[in-house]
């Protein structure tokens, strides 16, 4: 510290940390479930968490986008917490990057599981079969 007459500066540090929920046990991942029912619609199970920051739109964008059908068609579900995987907690932008890539992940997968289904039933060559107008 250093003073002059009444004065006196100085430099104070300090440093804190909030951990909630399944990071306290190290687990920093998310997971998401995508189901395409029989309807057309699309639901998407994730245990990640909207605070307000606009996660639910966000990750229902990047099912929509990669599945190739309307935002619209999209129903993002939280269920019991048997069904719902596991997310540590929405903090620190971590939502749009980790649940939305486990999103595209499972939105690929889907896609994938449902062309194949499709080319078998119609007698063609998977990469012959495409979601168009969703």
């Amino acid at each position: 510290p250093r003073k002059e007459g009444n004065i006196s500066w100085g430099v104070g540090l300090s440093g804190t940390s909030y951990l909630g929920g399944a990071r306290q046990l190290g687990h920093q991942s998310c997971a998401a479930i995508v189901r395409i029912c029989e309807d057309g619609t699309v639901n998407l199970i994730t245990g990640a968490t909207d605070c307000g920051q606009g996660s639910d739109t966000v990750l229902c964008m990047i099912a929509a986008e990669e599945l190739g059908v309307r935002l619209e068609n999209i129903d993002i579900k939280r269920v019991d917490t048997a069904y719902t995987p596991v997310d540590p907690g929405s903090y620190g932008s971590r939502v749009t990057i980790l649940a939305g890539q486990a999103t595209q992940k499972a939105a690929r997968e889907a896609k994938k599981q449902l062309l194949e289904a499709a080319a078998k039933t119609w007698q063609v060559k998977p990469e012959d079969v495409e979601i168009k107008d969703g």
